[in-house]
């Protein structure tokens, strides 16, 4: 007895997913082509506000897909946006040019910061190394870029606040 209501199920959900499938097919087809479109001004969008760094970087990362190709892209990220941090930290150095005690401080907190990072840093290939699978390797190639990236932008934040209102 419960065979025919099974099968009865069966066709009435064939029916109306091949009635839904009629009804909403150039429907589809107009959402299909508008999420395309969307999604393809959103990248254009987000890629115009990525720092050039990251510009960088993802193109490294798209020319060699493979975990070390990835890992030295992300190396080279790291490069970049130290070089970065050190050339905010010059500038927000010498915008505090006319008081010693601002430039004290920052070096105070700048190398405060670099125990923070390199034990930060420790820890984070700790972590990488107690999992198995060489993406542990990409995340502490990443997590390393991402943590001087940070500390750069801040100091830039730090420079634009402070020469804004001088």
């Amino acid at each position: 007895m419960k065979f025919p209501g099974v099968l009865l199920a069966c066709v009435l959900l064939s029916v109306t997913a091949s009635a839904q499938t009629e009804v909403f097919t150039t429907s589809d087809k107009l959402t299909e082509r508008t999420d395309q479109n969307s999604a393809q001004n959103f990248d254009e969008n987000f890629a115009e506000e990525l720092h050039p760094i990251d510009r960088e970087v993802n193109r490294l990362m798209e020319a060699d897909e493979s975990t070390n190709g990835q890992i030295q892209a992300l190396a080279k990220g790291y490069e970049l946006w130290d070089a970065e941090l050190n050339s905010a930290y010059k500038e927000l150095m010498q915008a505090y040019s006319n008081n010693e005690k601002l430039k004290a401080t920052l070096k105070e907190a700048q190398l405060a910061w670099i125990k923070y990072r390199d034990a930060s840093f420790k820890h984070f290939e700790e972590v990488c190394t107690s999992k198995d699978g060489s993406m542990y390797r990409v995340f502490l190639a990443h997590d390393r870029m991402d943590f001087v990236k940070s500390r750069a932008l801040e100091l830039r934040a730090m420079y634009g606040s402070f020469t804004e209102t001088n």
